[in-house]
């Protein structure tokens, strides 16, 4: 997921919300971010991380908000024989 915002002064600051929660980033689980905030990246997304996830950008001049649903609806597996 992308969150782009415009160039500002000062730099605007980025959050992430999932379900309107504070984001708990899990290096453990490869939920990460990426370019200074800009990408939220969730490999092997399970069913419990199906929700919104918001991303806002905001300094002195405004603010913005930027929404995405994901909906994980099984898991894969990987069998080695």
């Amino acid at each position: 997921m992308e969150c782009r915002p415009s160039r500002g002064l000062p730099e605007p600051r980025i959050t992430w919300l999932k379900d309107g929660e504070p984001l708990e980033l899990d290096h453990s689980r490869d939920v990460r971010l990426l370019r200074a905030g800009r990408i939220l990246r969730l490999l092997s997304a399970d069913i419990e991380d199906s929700g919104i996830y918001s991303c806002t950008v905001e300094n002195k001049a405004g603010r913005d908000q930027r929404r995405y649903m994901l909906s994980v609806h099984g898991s894969t597996y990987v069998f080695s024989l």
